[in-house]
């Protein structure tokens, strides 16, 4: 059963000892983030190879697979909010999108816990920023696709 006394209210080992479970649950959830955006980058990567040749038969299975993925990253997101909320309720549920709030946490996690969690949040921080851009190219491609399409409807 997890200790629910709020922080405050516990003593160090306690604090302690709720901060090494969290991280160790955070640092494992990274990891799994790590291997979905590794995953998600392939799929970006795949999209753009089709979008590029035009052929579609294989965009309906991308999509698909990207938003189970994105669910999944969503999923582990919410559960790590939660858990960083029971052990400091700011800022990063105040903010969190804010990358400065999410370094902040994993700088206290790693702090309280001794686990290395910078290194793992670098990884993970780089990955969704290349796979931001990645999307944003696909998204363009078909933003091109369809101006073509309304081009020639227009004719």
């Amino acid at each position: 059963m997890q200790n629910q006394t709020p922080p405050q209210q516990q003593n160090p080992a306690q604090v302690k000892a709720n901060s090494a479970r969290i991280a160790h649950d955070v640092l494992r959830s990274l990891n799994e983030d790590a291997t979905d955006l590794t995953a998600m980058r392939t799929l970006l990567e795949k999209e753009r190879q089709v979008l590029e040749q035009r052929d579609h038969s294989q965009l309906e299975e991308i999509t698909h697979n990207k938003s189970a993925l994105a669910a999944q990253l969503e999923q582990r997101n919410s559960k790590r909010l939660a858990s960083l909320a029971r052990l400091i309720p700011t800022p990063i549920t105040a903010s969190p999108t804010d990358a400065k709030s999410w370094r902040e946490a994993m700088q206290h996690l790693e702090q309280n816990s001794g686990l290395a969690m910078i290194g793992t949040w670098d990884k993970v921080e780089q990955q969704l920023r290349e796979c931001s851009e990645l999307l944003q190219i696909n998204e363009k491609i078909i933003g091109n696709m369809r101006q073509g399409v309304n081009q020639f409807l227009n004719l």
